[in-house]
């Protein structure tokens, strides 16, 4: 594989993702607040997540087979990526970005920031 294809791939596999988190977004959040679902348990909820789905993937790497047989290993990876995703966008708008070095757990952990 080469770097043109590497960007082609992973350009498909984030057009997925779009595709597959804005159709579940419609069944999970609000129409005017996008994350509102994962408001209710803040990053600790989405961080749950995100280990849930790296636990799956680690009973994969194990050599154990799934017991839930309509989800393959790539759909884990994907919800893996996405949860990823979800967790950064929630982060930055609970007042967490790069360069700030100190945050304040239960705010962003749990917190909700004042809607304009």
């Amino acid at each position: 594989m080469n770097r043109q294809d590497l960007g082609n791939d992973i350009l498909q596999l984030m057009t997925k993702d779009m595709e597959v988190l804005k159709a579940k977004n419609a069944d999970y959040a609000e129409d005017d607040d996008a994350l509102s679902n994962l408001r209710d348990f803040g990053l600790v909820g989405v961080g749950a997540r995100i280990s849930d789905k790296y636990h799956r993937l680690k009973t994969f790497l194990m050599g154990k087979a799934y017991s839930v047989k309509n989800e393959s290993v790539l759909d884990t990876v994907g919800d893996l990526r996405r949860h990823c995703y979800l967790f950064e966008l929630l982060f930055r708008e609970l007042g967490g970005g790069e360069g700030k070095e100190e945050y304040n757990y239960a705010e962003i952990s749990h917190g909700k920031p004042e809607r304009s």
